[in-house]
């Protein structure tokens, strides 16, 4: 050993550490045609990853099954779709020795009034002009969700005046109003080696603020409607490279740092099982929290918990 040179020995893997790697070295199968996702888990340390295309999964119809619709239900619907997508290869006979694994990323669409919410899935955009419509609509009615917050707003503010109650009106005016905010919700699913049937999986909802759109209140409907029309194809311009568009719903990617731009994004409210920093969460493919998530599972293996009967 040269003069000078100190070694210092590795650290020792400790065990859930060598379970989770043995997973990443063994058969891994994503539940999705995407070389995107796929290219990010080779990336993490999965040489054998192989992609597999699975039918598309209707969100509405997943509510079907478990007959049950509410928030709870729709802020996980991304989980579900992935759960989906992974059972789907594993009646498929996936290996009982394979990490199967899924990703989805649903923006959901609020409309009506508190009382009579409706709520929509917006999907992938098959053309140009499709991409166009339906961002012009989905633009619109975030404009028009933010109009409507107001009238609501200006109401509550009377109501507790006229009661007596403005101390009541910081934690009405706190909550987050979804028909003027752009609800994007991420989930994962994962079915770890020789665990059967049994398929994990955690969610992220992240709501954003688009201020561009919301300042776009007090025009005139003319006015509104040409600035938005303006806003949108800005918006689909910046993915027209290789029709980014066509791969992502609504056709616009929100963590693109000038769509962040030009659409004045803020973060509005978060429920996670994941890092809200991640960037990877609007993409659809949250490499970090996949790996946190696969540590855990792993952790949960090798010592089960006290619960466990």
């Amino acid at each position: 050993m040269s003069e000078g040179l100190t070694f210092t020995p590795e650290k020792p893997l400790s065990e859930h550490e060598k379970l989770v790697r043995s997973w990443k070295k063994g058969p891994v199968i994503l539940a999705s045609g995407s070389s995107f996702k796929l290219e990010s888990l080779r990336a993490l340390g999965m040489p054998q990853a192989v992609g597999v295309s699975v039918p598309e999964i209707v969100e509405e119809d997943l509510f079907e099954k478990v007959g049950d619709r509410s928030m709870h239900m729709h802020e996980m619907v991304a989980a579900m779709v992935a759960r989906e997508k992974v059972r789907h290869v594993l009646k498929d006979g996936a290996p009982e020795d394979a990490l199967v694994c899924a990703f989805d990323t649903v923006v959901m669409e609020t409309t009506g009034s508190l009382q009579n919410k409706k709520r929509r899935y917006l999907q992938k955009p098959e053309t140009r002009e499709q991409a166009t419509a339906d961002l012009t609509t989905y633009f619109t009615n975030l404009v028009e969700g933010k109009e409507w917050k107001d009238v609501v707003t200006k109401g509550l503010v009377e109501e507790a005046r006229r009661l007596g109650r403005e101390d009541s009106l910081e934690s009405l005016l706190s909550v987050g109003y979804p028909q003027s905010l752009i609800h994007i919700t991420t989930g994962m699913a994962v079915r770890v080696p020789n665990a059967g049937d049994d398929v994990d999986m955690i969610f992220s909802v992240m709501r954003l603020t688009p201020t561009v759109l919301q300042d776009l209140v007090p025009l005139s409907a003319e006015k509104r409607r040409a600035r938005i029309e303006e806003i949108v194809e800005k918006a689909l311009s910046i993915m027209d490279d290789n029709e980014r568009w066509r791969s992502i719903t609504t056709g616009i990617d929100y963590s693109d740092p000038r769509i962040k731009e030009l659409l004045g994004l803020t973060e509005a409210k978060i429920f996670s099982d994941m890092d809200e920093s991640e960037e990877g969460i609007m993409k659809g493919m949250p490499k970090e929290a996949f790996e946190k998530y696969l540590s855990a599972l792993a952790e949960e293996q090798v010592e089960p918990s006290s619960d466990a009967v």
